[in-house]
């Protein structure tokens, strides 16, 4: 029998890992687009129709305010704890930015437009700050050198509508759209980085020397040279892809349609797709540090992590003597149960679920654990009943268990 299972692990597809997220209840059922997490506590969500919700209870509490517009809001970021912008528009309409310097209690319009979309804002310090979007078909970028109460149009790119902007300082900066492009001199000019059909790029991300676009065909482009080579991973879904954010240099997530969640825990070599409790289009993603991260999406939609995105909680710090899978409890099980194990040494950890034909249905965890006692836990949402193998694999051995699930 684990001849067997191990043979079907090598050649199984569509493996997905159970995650550690939770859905909070936002109050409202709007289209929500972007969230900025400026702490623990106090989390922003803005979405279509002018709403804007702030928690600051960590999302166990949302309160709507007043954005004063009916505009769609589409990208919401804060420069420090009470300075923080949103920008947005009607489309094939008008565009706006609004700026926050109480925490997002109220907010001034600093920026109206006239036949223009903007899709992102971001500030690089007190004074510097860029948002990019559209006019019919062209990319503009907009610019303010005074903390943002004034803007001003630094440049239009024909044929390529910008959806987002991100910047290492004040003169290096990347968008993306049909091109990936960069600007060294503060967005007055835009060079061409990356062009090929097959990719519309929605999303950008940069820090130090890394560069991430995700695309609306599950693809995800990677620079770590400034943008002067790229190479293109895949998903393994082609699924429009939103928004991305990596909390280091190893560990990312990007989240689009139709509830997919993906993680790379080796910059991005490899994603693997997370199961939340969501259909809905996931529109955009922050964290406040490597373990808390929320998601905002369509029909109100709001997701929070505080693990990382990890099911598997470290029970205690003690070193056992040898790795040990424990038999899960409770046993018959519905619809959850938990799963607990011990490894004495740090070192790449699988826990994974096959059937009772010995197909492998669920990547659980997969990534390095340090040595010491965990506990995962296990929701069967989508299995029928049946007896179901657990298997934890390390470096030193592989063991299996047996559960039944009972529904």
């Amino acid at each position: 029998m684990i001849k067997y299972l191990i043979f079907l692990l090598a050649f199984s597809t569509n493996v997905f890992s159970q995650s550690g997220w939770k859905n909070l209840n936002s109050g409202i059922t709007t289209n929500l687009f972007s969230v900025s997490v400026i702490s623990q506590d106090i989390v922003l969500v803005c979405g279509s129709g002018g709403v804007i919700l702030k928690s600051i209870n960590s999302g166990v509490n949302w309160e709507n305010k007043n954005s004063g517009t009916g505009f769609d809001l589409y990208n919401i970021n804060f420069l420090n704890l009470t300075t923080g912008f949103v920008c947005g528009g009607v489309f094939n309409g008008n565009g706006l930015i609004l700026k926050t310097t109480d925490a997002g209690e109220n907010w001034q319009n600093v920026l109206q437009i006239t036949n223009s979309n903007l899709y992102s804002v971001i500030m690089i310090n007190e004074l510097t700050g860029f948002s990019a979007g559209s006019s019919g078909n062209s990319g503009v970028c907009y610019k303010t050198t005074n903390g943002g109460n004034n803007w001003s149009l630094v440049c239009t790119i024909n044929n390529n509508i910008l959806t987002g902007i991100s910047f290492l300082n004040s003169e290096t900066g990347y968008a993306s759209g049909k091109r990936i492009l960069k600007t060294t001199n503060g967005g007055v000019n835009w060079s061409e980085q990356y062009n090929d059909t097959n990719y519309f790029f929605s999303n950008v991300f940069s820090e130090n020397n890394f560069v991430y676009l995700c695309s609306y065909n599950g693809h995800i482009a990677k620079s770590i040279d400034y943008g002067l080579t790229w190479n293109i991973y895949s998903t393994g879904f082609e699924i429009p892809l939103r928004s991305l954010y990596f909390t280091n240099n190893q560990t990312g997530f990007v989240c689009g349609n139709d509830g997919y969640l993906f993680k790379t825990e080796n910059a991005g070599l490899n994603w693997t797709r997370q199961l939340v409790h969501a259909n809905q289009y996931l529109m955009g993603i922050d964290f406040v540090n490597s373990n808390v991260g929320f998601i905002a999406g369509f029909s109100g939609k709001i997701l929070k992590t505080q693990n990382g995105g990890v099911n598997i909680q470290k029970i205690n710090t003690q070193i056992p003597v040898s790795n040990i899978l424990h038999q899960n409890f409770p046993n018959p099980f519905n619809p959850e149960t938990n799963i607990n194990f011990s490894i004495n040494k740090t070192g790449k950890t699988t826990l994974n679920i096959y059937d009772i034909n010995g197909k492998l249905i669920k990547q659980l965890y997969s990534g390095v654990l340090n040595s010491g006692n965990y506990s995962f836990q296990f929701k069967s949402e989508n299995l029928s009943s049946g007896i179901y193998f657990y298997e934890l694999s390390t470096p030193d051995d592989k063991q299996f268990k047996k559960m039944t699930l009972i529904k």
